[in-house]
């Protein structure tokens, strides 16, 4: 298992309703349960629980439940989780996997995006603003270099 076969599962999300707690494809999924479902689909983590939290997530959502089956690293990759600090809170409140652009080979993401219309998991540039709000980089266990 390489870092681009989770960026290529991730991109299977493309287009999936975004559902507050959803964890399955037919129902929506939020965004922790990006990095959930893409390590489950590709064997690299098992079932996980996640007790009921409030929107925006508590910091610890992410700084307590990640840790078990991935491992923090320093610098932003293709396959990697990163978490992302909220605009307005300064704190830890949302994930995406990142991936290639099909075309540039710049990095992109696949995470919950939420549209005044709509709200779905998509795909975003990595931007310099995105960076900004860098709060930790993962990797799954597991995964071959």
């Amino acid at each position: 298992m390489t870092p681009l076969d989770v960026a290529n599962k991730a991109r299977e999300l493309e287009g999936v309703k975004f559902r507050k707690y959803g964890r399955e494809l037919k129902h929506g999924i939020d965004c922790i349960g990006v990095p959930i479902w893409v390590g489950q689909q590709l064997g690299l983590i098992g079932s996980v629980h996640i007790p009921p939290y409030t929107f925006p997530p508590e910091p610890a959502l992410f700084d307590e439940l990640l840790p078990r089956f991935v491992d923090e690293i320093e610098a932003v990759e293709v396959g990697a989780i990163i978490i992302l600090n909220g605009e307005k809170s300064g704190r830890p409140q949302h994930c995406a996997i990142i991936v290639p652009a099909i075309y540039t080979g710049n990095l992109h993401c696949i995470g919950a995006m939420m549209m005044p219309s709509r709200a779905f998991i998509g795909e975003f540039k990595l931007s310099a603003a995105t960076l900004s709000r860098l709060h930790k980089v993962y990797r799954y266990r597991g995964l071959a270099s």
